[in-house]
């Protein structure tokens, strides 16, 4: 086995750990935002929850800041 072949596997065998760590404790649940604008635009109150924009939409920045 080669030295990259070795790397590589330990950087697979890595990112499953951390992948497998993340489900295992983590109970929260998901928030999705649907994104239905492609402009930038600031999220109208951080604090509420909900992706908003002044023009009713949800930005990606929106959904970021969220």
């Amino acid at each position: 086995m080669n030295a990259l072949t070795a790397t590589c596997k330990l950087l697979l065998l890595t990112a499953l750990a951390l992948s497998a760590a993340s489900f295992a404790g983590d109970a929260r649940a998901q928030i999705v935002y649907t994104v239905d604008s492609t402009l930038d635009q600031f999220d109208d109150d951080i604090n509420d929850g909900i992706c908003h924009t002044s023009d009713n939409t949800c930005t990606l920045r929106a959904a970021v800041m969220q």
